[in-house]
């Protein structure tokens, strides 16, 4: 069927137990929902379940997104009451998941084969400090190769730090992505008040204000907005002009009895 109203909000919410949590948020308010999730197969896949505090409540629910489960997810919100339903997807490349270098292993065992190759080394010299020229040769062939397996190992370290680098490079670029979109989700209009504004200053477009002269004022110029807001976050986006000084804020508002 076809849905009446905006899609489903798909919100990349952070890395957990080494996936990534995906949450699905109506944008509209229904009475009786039902919230489906499927993979990029159109098998189903379990989610949280809804968290609806009022009889009529935006819808919310969240699935944790594995490394190999699949990089696509669809997630189809059901209003049982007017039998109509919205749809959205999303795609994640396995990049972004986070992950163990494959690096690591080889790291381990390349250094546990090495203290035992340098122990064992250490005693064969040492109980053959008065050997032959034949034991005398074999003993260099030895320390060459224990040489050769160090700078093997100094290659391997390298690698091993240089890739954690890059995956540490890409979480974070990630994270910060995420970050930005979460604050861009609870994005606010601002409209400035005419019986709230500083005398030299002039509102234009409802959400611009400039200075309506040109000198120098001694006293701060301050013009709020007509929005108020008591609980959650919220987000917007400011364009100052080439004033030397801005300053940009909250303010609080008392109840007086």
């Amino acid at each position: 069927s076809v849905g009446g109203g905006h899609d489903p909000l798909l919100v990349l919410d952070g890395f957990e137990d080494d996936g990534i949590r995906l949450k699905c948020i109506s944008e509209r308010l229904f009475s009786e929902v039902q919230v489906l999730w499927t993979d990029g197969r159109g098998a189903n896949v379990t989610g949280t379940p809804l968290t609806t505090g009022t009889p009529t409540a935006n819808a919310n629910s969240s699935i944790i997104l594995k490394p190999g489960s699949g990089n696509s997810v669809s997630c189809k919100i059901i209003d049982k009451l007017l039998k109509t339903s919205t749809e959205s997807s999303v795609v994640i490349a396995e990049v972004f998941f986070p992950a163990t270098s494959p690096w690591l292993a080889a790291f381990v065992v390349m250094l546990l084969l090495s203290i035992f190759l340098v122990i064992a080394a250490f005693y064969k010299l040492r109980k053959n400090s008065k050997t032959t020229t034949r034991e005398q040769n074999v003993e260099k062939d030895l320390k060459t190769e224990i040489e050769q397996l160090c700078n093997e190992l100094d290659e391997e370290r390298n690698r091993f730090q240089k890739e954690n680098q890059d995956i540490s490079s890409k979480i974070e670029k990630v994270q910060n992505e995420l970050e930005f979109r979460r604050a861009r989700s609870k994005a606010v209009n601002i409209t400035l008040d005419e019986n709230c504004k500083h005398p030299s200053l002039t509102i234009k477009e409802k959400n611009r204000v400039i200075s309506s002269t040109q000198e120098e004022i001694s006293t701060r110029a301050v013009v709020v907005a007509t929005e108020g807001f008591s609980e959650k976050k919220h987000y917007w986006e400011v364009e100052v002009g080439d004033k030397s000084e801005w300053e940009l804020g909250v303010v609080h508002e008392e109840n007086r009895n």
